[in-house]
């Protein structure tokens, strides 16, 4: 499960501008206790126990009551087993997350396994993660414990013992009262067109690791989730994520400050629930914090986590930091990690890569920061923008996936910072919950999309910049458009294609499960998708992404019914999914789903008499049993359009002009062909009836050729054509030439009754072999009815 990383230090640093202290907990170290440049806290180790080793939290009490008995002995079973060789003083097992949940975080988890109860929670050990402990060691120098490490190393029982590391803030100042109303950002990412298409939802979950959020500023309150944050840091409240200094609340506002509220910012999510995880107190945490606040989001089933910060080698370089790794692995869902400010190539820099943005994990996408030039275009942010002269992004072809705007960033920030609640920052910090949140923005339009997909739809939607050529795995700048875009063909690409010919599919849905569908018709027409079976299901239509329609337009039970105007060459997505999403009652079932158009057919033997209202459609067939012009009248007694349409392609159309105003156009019909007349009602009157009928133009008296060309004076729109029988006057290949002149024609020739030859155009020819004394007939229609011109017929051998 774990790829062996080169022995490191990491070291946490805040990748933006902002907090600047180095106040740490008192409760497990404080600033006394931290050396400059060491980064660790003394006395502490996180030990990762070995695969099918697994201590109760009954032995872990029970261990930490006896230690911290003045007169009992310290001799206990882990002592002389588990900790041999090493004073221990305490443990604590950061994968046991349950002092932490509460009746509404049991019951999410409970939805993910519906066995957890909270002794499930303290004692059966965590999917996909080994069990990993920090304790308290009596001699805390630096030899003290490596000696102590390698003593642990030594025991079969245990994976890895390494120490503690501090997450030191690094400050990168900008001005840090700098206001300005360009949020040049969420422009560069194109959120505004995927705003077109969704502005996110309140039921994704979006995990903001950091200092906490201000959950009472007025553009954040109406999209933060105060009973789901918690504070991570040790002697704190648990239950108390408020922001002591600004850059989680700055992270937060990027990801989802409140939209379309008169006032602030606007994140890349209008509507999102931010969750506060509190790792650093007053700008400082460890190593634990992280691998706590990991096992907490997974278990409560949060997708999307965003990591402004970094932990990189200086100081302790004999540290595998398999604990940090092994947390992220487990972890479900996508996290958004920066990449540092520290200009280096996190690919080969052994001291600064950051960490965990440069783990080689399929969830992790490692965000690196952009900046704006006066000529508007981009670049990696280097040297003096952000703030200082030797601070830039990192970077790196292999471990950096994107970049994002991350310079002069204008987000939300606690009014004690700044009065008026907002100011810029600038740092891979800022570029980061960009990414986090157009994942959150994607996941809210396509719920069912699993962390891998969700990467792939971000990473394949960048748009590529130059400058940016090899400086990352994709050498682009993140794009909220492309990303959605993406998505929607990672949704085409793994659904079920659905079409009149094949209009039937089934299946089986448990709650909340999504099964997709792709439909392309080849005709413009009405199309109703229906459900049948033993299972509840809810049905979405969407074009390009987008939500056209869904269940709600009809349908009665467990099924739906939806019934929607496709458009043709047009692929349309059709997303079924288990409707009742209540962990206790969901149910799983079979279902069937049926695709069938709906139209009237009419012919030239009959008359349709019907009525619509204003706005509504209807869709006639009429079948051509021979080419030629046909004349479509409409009578009514409301406004209409008829438009009409072959294969999908528009023909003509006619207009009544108002109401009580019939109309009618002719147009030109091949043989043997079903045409579809678009009947629309205008909206600016109610409902009315009205007739629909057809009528063939006559034909005309052929005229008759033998031995020599054929001209007409010309050949007028919109009805009008000319027949010619030609007679070979002996066998051989013939030249027959159609010139158009200005009028677009369509010319068909026939062999007797077989029809050899179709034309279109303003200049046609073609070579036929007759024999002798055979028939030779030659159809010219007027192309468009808008066009008539003079047209010349040449025949010859």
């Amino acid at each position: 499960m774990f790829k062996k990383l080169i022995s490191c230090i990491i070291v946490f640093v805040f990748l933006s501008t902002g907090i600047s202290s180095i106040t740490v907990s008192a409760n497990g170290f404080n600033e006394n206790s931290v050396d400059e440049g060491i980064g660790y806290v003394p006395g502490q180790l996180i030990v990762g126990l070995n695969d099918g080793t697994y201590i109760t939290r009954n032995d872990i009490d029970s261990f930490n009551a006896m230690a911290d008995s003045s007169t009992a002995s310290t001799q206990h079973r882990l002592s002389d087993s588990l900790f041999l060789g090493v004073d221990v003083l305490s443990a604590k097992d950061l994968t046991d997350v349950s002092d932490f949940m509460d009746e509404k975080t049991i019951n999410m988890a409970r939805s993910k396994n519906a066995s957890t109860s909270m002794d499930v929670l303290r004692n059966k050990p965590r999917k996909n993660l080994r069990q990993i402990l920090l304790i308290d060691i009596a001699n805390d120098s630096k030899n003290d414990m490596l000696a102590a490490i390698e003593i642990l190393k030594q025991n079969p029982l245990i994976a890895y013992a390494e120490p503690n590391i501090i997450g030191a803030p690094c400050s990168i100042p900008n001005d840090p009262f700098f206001l300005s109303d360009n949020l040049w950002g969420i422009e560069k990412i194109k959120a505004p067109e995927a705003w077109e298409i969704t502005t996110g939802s309140h039921s994704v979950l979006v995990g903001v690791m950091d200092t906490g959020v201000d959950y009472t500023h007025s553009d954040l309150a109406n999209n933060v989730d105060l009973t789901l944050g918690r504070n991570f840091s040790p002697g704190y409240n648990f239950f108390d994520p408020m922001d002591d200094g600004s850059h989680g609340t700055h992270v937060a506002g990027t990801i989802g400050g409140v939209g379309n509220n008169g006032e602030g910012v606007v994140g890349v999510n209008w509507d999102v629930t931010i969750v506060p995880l509190k790792i650093w107190q007053y700008g400082n945490g460890t190593e634990a914090e992280l691998i706590q606040a990991l096992a907490y989001s997974e278990l409560i089933g949060i997708p999307v986590l965003n990591l402004s910060g970094r932990w990189n080698r200086w100081g302790w370089p004999q540290t595998d930091f398999q604990a940090m790794y092994e947390a992220v692995e487990s972890y479900s869902g996508l996290l958004i990690a920066a990449a540092g400010n520290e200009d280096a190539n996190n690919d080969t820099d052994y001291y600064f890569a950051a960490y965990p943005s440069s783990f080689d994990l399929e969830n992790i996408i490692s965000v690196g920061a952009t900046t704006l030039e006066s000529n508007g275009d981009e670049r990696r942010a280097i040297a003096g923008d952000f703030g200082w002269s030797w601070n830039a992004s990192n970077y790196g072809s292999n471990s950096v996936h994107l970049f994002a705007p991350g310079t002069n960033i204008l987000s939300t920030v606690p009014t004690n910072i700044n009065s008026t609640g907002y100011h810029a920052m600038s740092g891979t910090s800022m570029a980061a919950p960009h990414v986090a949140g157009v994942a959150a923005l994607i996941k809210s339009h396509y719920p069912e999309l699993s962390t891998a997909q969700l990467k792939q739809a971000i990473l394949e939607g960048v748009d590529e910049i130059p400058a940016l050529n090899g400086l990352c795995v994709t050498g682009g700048r993140l794009n909220a458009k492309g990303a959605l875009d993406k998505a929607t063909q990672i949704i085409a690409a793994n659904s079920i294609y659905l079409s009149p010919w094949n209009p039937t599919a089934t299946g089986t849905l448990s709650a909340g499960d999504v099964h997709w569908y792709s439909i392309s018709p080849n005709d413009i027409g009405f199309y109703t998708f229906t459900t049948t079976g033993t299972t509840d299901t809810y049905g979405e239509l969407y074009l390009n992404g987008k939500l056209i329609a869904s269940n709600d337009n009809g349908g009665t039970g467990d099924n739906f019914l939806i019934k929607h105007k496709l458009l043709p060459w047009t692929t349309y997505h059709l997303k079924v999914r288990g409707a009742d999403t209540s962990p206790t009652t969901g149910t799983t079932g079979d279902y069937t789903l049926s695709m069938q158009e709906q139209y009237i057919w009419f012919s030239l033997a009959t008359t349709i008499t019907d009525t619509l209202n204003a706005g509504e459609e209807n869709i006639y067939v009429f079948f051509s049993s021979a080419p030629g012009y046909y004349t479509i009248t409409v009578d009514c007694s409301v406004n209409l359009i008829g438009e009409m349409y072959y294969g999908g392609a528009f023909i003509d159309q006619g207009n009544s002009g108002g109401q009580n105003q019939g109309f009618s156009f002719t147009v030109y019909l091949d043989e043997s062909y079903s045409y579809r007349l678009l009947i629309k009602g205008e909206n600016d009157y109610v409902s009315g009836s009205f007739t629909v009928s057809a009528a063939e133009v006559p034909w005309p008296t052929p005229t008759y050729l033998y031995g020599q060309s054929g001209s007409g004076s010309g050949i007028t729109g919109g009805g009008s054509f000319v027949i010619y029988d030609f007679e070979a006057w002996r066998g051989g290949y013939y030249l027959v030439s159609v010139s158009g002149g200005n009028a677009n024609l369509i010319v068909h020739i026939y062999d007797g009754s077989n029809r050899v030859y179709i034309g279109y155009g303003k200049n046609i020819s073609f070579t036929h072999y007759l024999s002798y004394g055979r028939n030779f007939r030659i159809h010219i229609y007027a192309a468009k009815a808008s066009e008539s011109g003079a047209y010349n017929l040449s025949i010859g051998l």
